[in-house]
């Protein structure tokens, strides 16, 4: 169990877009975790690491970034790959950033709310189930869910399979997960990158007060 659960839990890791689509589930570990015993277990840290997740390069604030981001809580890693609030502001640019962070990262909980309203089975008490059982259920009331945005018309992009074939993972050693896995984990680069989101925001901010003037 969970310290703030008081009874046994098992733990949802997804990733999802504004438009509530599940990108990412893994689904399965006891609750008697928190969400970096999770991702040291998951498998979008292990397609990070062997170079076989999407590449998506960026531009911020004039620079460039080899890598997307996910926005995510505080109990994660300072890595390029996530991105956290500002706890505590202390100047009106970071106060913006952090409002600007929190209010796009609301839309994983949204999606953990449509999730249980949408299918009681899930909300309801699942103790005397089998957890392969369990798990089979909440990846079916996943891909469900999915498809009723599609069909809804909802989803901001459509899904479209990539036809090229897959690059292939690393070996285990083989240099480039070794620098894979030091990119992923260099917090300057983190640093850097929080700076010209911060930096983004503001100038955005300011772009539209001047054209509103």
């Amino acid at each position: 169990m969970r310290g703030d659960h008081g009874r046994p839990s098992i733990i949802l890791e997804a990733v999802c877009s504004q438009d509530l689509w599940i990108w990412h589930a893994y689904f399965g570990m006891p609750g008697a975790n928190n969400d970096l015993n999770v991702l040291n277990s998951s498998p979008l840290l292990n397609d990070m690491e062997n170079g076989v997740f999407p590449q998506s390069s960026f531009f911020c604030n004039d620079n460039e970034y080899a890598h997307g981001y996910y926005l995510a809580d505080g109990i994660y890693p300072e890595w390029p790959v996530f991105m956290q609030t500002i706890t505590c502001p202390t100047t009106f640019k970071w106060k913006r950033f952090q409002v600007a962070q929190e209010d796009a990262r609301k839309d994983i909980e949204r999606v953990f709310v449509v999730l249980k309203k949408r299918f009681h089975i899930i909300k309801n008490p699942a103790r005397a189930w089998h957890p392969k059982k369990i798990r089979s259920v909440m990846y079916a009331c996943i891909i469900i869910h999915n498809m009723i945005l599609e069909c809804e018309g909802k989803s901001i992009s459509l899904f479209v399979p990539d036809e090229d074939e897959p690059p292939s993972p690393f070996d285990i050693d083989d240099p480039r997960r070794d620098n894979q896995i030091l990119a992923l984990r260099n917090k300057s680069i983190h640093e850097s990158l929080k700076a010209d989101l911060v930096e983004h925001i503001e100038r955005v901010r300011t772009d539209i007060v001047v054209r509103s003037i």
